[in-house]
């Protein structure tokens, strides 16, 4: 979840969206963005982030990578994942470090506050990573350069060459 400094938005403001849509709490100032988006909906929902009109986003772990939109306030709820076949797996250390480095960015905030929300025992070995120190982080994109840019173009999220460029960029 990422939130701006000045939370959360006029809850009495009005909206003549339907109460319960995603509309309706944009109006709000509380959005979500996953993976299910579409680029328009994604789009829509990161600028008026970037913009001040979405005050809270919550989000699913899309944001990690790939979009910069910083936050004054990340909360991380829960330190595990759903893997399929219900199990559940630790989320890696250096995911955890990506999804909390959206708050207080340099040049565009003087603080700012991670909150990791799990339960005790996985408190302990999250903690025990994080007092490490630095994770080096390697990048493994160009070995799968191709598959993502597939399906970047299947998903429509590219749909031209510019368009793959800025992708790249």
């Amino acid at each position: 979840m990422l939130i701006r400094r000045q939370c959360f938005g006029n809850r009495n403001a009005p909206s003549t969206a339907k109460a319960g849509t995603g509309q309706y709490f944009q109006d709000k100032g509380i959005g979500y963005h996953h993976a299910g988006l579409d680029k328009a909906e994604r789009n829509a929902i990161e600028k008026a982030f970037a913009d001040g009109r979405i005050k809270c986003l919550a989000s699913t772990s899309t944001l990690a990578v790939g979009v910069n939109l910083p936050a004054h306030l990340v909360i991380v709820c829960g330190s595990r994942t759903y893997r399929g076949n219900g199990g559940y797996e630790d989320i890696p250390i250096s995911q955890m470090v990506q999804m909390m480095g959206r708050a207080g960015r340099p040049g565009l905030d003087t603080t700012g506050v991670a909150v990791i929300m799990t339960d005790n025992e996985s408190r302990k070995k999250v903690q025990a990573q994080l007092e490490l120190g630095h994770i080096a982080a390697t990048s493994k994109l160009l070995s799968c350069l191709p598959e993502v840019m597939n399906t970047e173009v299947s998903q429509r999220v590219v749909t031209n060459m510019e368009g793959a460029t800025q992708w790249l960029m």
